[in-house]
């Protein structure tokens, strides 16, 4: 029910904060679904005390992390703490669907390449304009105004591909999660190549900004 996005950052001097929300996803007859329902982001003294925030919502709320995997400092510590059963494993048809003939194999996490962050990208605004009910006017309510973080929206409205935006990112770990979900598949190492996404339409980015 309940699934982590985590953008950890990999040295314990810096300016990137470590960023993880939670994702509640769909249950039947409960209001709050399909939504985010906690976070953590900051920068604590060392990149381990990030990962030990993280874990702890892992273990509060029963969820699964999928982390950005360039180091396996993640991945260390959870198997450290003998906690590594809430790291998802490696979203393999996830991967297959954004990079053609991905030969990537970590067992656990996700590193955000071109291809895939395109496709994360994708999943998010369809997430965000996603129309969820209908307010006393009869006007729809949409999944992006379900969000009460304002630092989250305005990274959201600010985002490019150039700049840091380490919320952001946690969301599109949020939605390749999802997505992975969906598919009702792990890591194997023989999965099957998948057709490619396509790429994030522009009318969809102009969307989202207005």
């Amino acid at each position: 029910l309940y699934r982590i996005g985590y953008d950890p950052y990999q040295q314990d001097e810096g300016s990137s904060l470590g960023s993880a929300y939670v994702y509640k996803g769909n249950l039947k007859w409960s209001y709050k679904r399909d939504t985010i329902v906690a976070s953590t982001v900051g920068r604590p003294r060392t990149a381990e005390e990030m990962h030990e925030r993280v874990l702890a919502l892992a273990v509060y709320y029963n969820a699964m992390v999928l982390h950005e995997n360039m180091t396996k400092d993640v991945q260390n510590y959870f198997r450290q703490q003998h906690m590594l059963k809430y790291l998802q494993k490696q979203p393999q048809e996830v991967i297959d669907a954004a990079v053609r003939n991905s030969k990537v194999k970590r067992i656990y996490g996700i590193h955000m390449n071109e291809g895939i962050r395109d496709l994360g990208e994708k999943l998010l605004i369809k997430w965000l304009l996603t129309e969820r009910d209908f307010d006393e006017d009869e006007k729809p309510i949409l999944n992006l105004e379900t969000i009460y973080d304002p630092a989250l929206l305005k990274e959201m409205m600010m985002y490019n591909r150039k700049g840091n935006f380490d919320r952001v990112d946690s969301m599109l770990h949020v939605m390749l999660s999802r997505e992975q979900d969906s598919l009702k598949k792990e890591y194997t190492e023989e999965d099957p190549e998948n057709d490619v996404y396509s790429q994030l339409d522009d009318m969809m980015h102009s969307q989202f900004r207005h």
